[in-house]
């Protein structure tokens, strides 16, 4: 019984069985973890405020910060925050039926591009209520 199962697995992740209905999708098409970083990712992200959930009963906070965060094609970050530093490597996920992600790996910091801005709604597991929003500075 198990042969037959892992047969029928294996079969289904070499895509046999797909139905004739269901186009072959592009490679640019594919989900889960990417290994390019695309274009529109790559350069320097400002702070621009907060944005809040439609129906939160939170207000977005008003509060100046100084942060940027630049991603480079190498996968690797820089980030400032109020005048500290700090370096590291992300990795970025694509999704069926919301926008791509990225996880900064040293803090779980993650960002969706969205509207040509990042936004910032998690850390891991904790889900904010109010969003920190990014727009592109440079290339």
């Amino acid at each position: 019984m198990r042969s037959k199962i892992a047969v029928v697995l294996g079969l289904v992740l070499a895509g046999c069985g797909k139905s004739d209905s269901t186009p072959n999708q592009p490679e640019t098409q594919q989900y889960g973890e990417v290994d390019t970083v695309p274009q529109a990712f790559v350069g320097e992200w400002r702070y621009v405020g907060e944005q809040c959930e439609k129906d939160s009963e939170e207000t977005p906070s008003k509060a100046k910060r100084n942060v940027t965060v630049s991603f480079r094609p190498d996968f690797r970050y820089e980030m400032y925050v109020e005048g500290w530093r700090s370096v590291g490597s992300f990795r970025i996920d694509r999704f069926k039926n919301s926008p791509d992600r990225i996880q900064l790996l040293e803090t779980l910091y993650e960002f969706e591009l969205a509207n040509d801005r990042l936004e910032n709604w998690s850390e891991g597991e904790a889900v904010y209520l109010c969003g920190n929003i990014f727009e592109r500075i440079r290339n």
